[in-house]
């Protein structure tokens, strides 16, 4: 589940006051995320993000971190 690096690249670009989100070469399950002003996620023709309820991934933690999401 990706959900805590999802949000933390969002908030990233968030706190830097825009960016854009990149998701590519993978498949990445997230639950609920929210997009704030001026922050784009992308999805590459190679990603793929798949929606998973956050009342199953409650208290999950991501295994690994995925060197294919950027936030510049």
């Amino acid at each position: 589940i990706n959900t805590k690096i999802i949000k933390f690249a969002l908030y990233a670009c968030t706190e830097a006051g825009d960016g854009r989100v990149i998701i590519s070469n993978g498949i990445y399950m997230s639950g609920n995320i929210i997009l704030k002003i001026n922050v784009n996620l992308h999805i590459e023709e190679t990603g793929v993000l798949l929606g998973f309820p956050d009342c199953v991934v409650k208290n999950t933690v991501s295994k690994r971190l995925n060197s294919y999401l950027w936030c510049f």
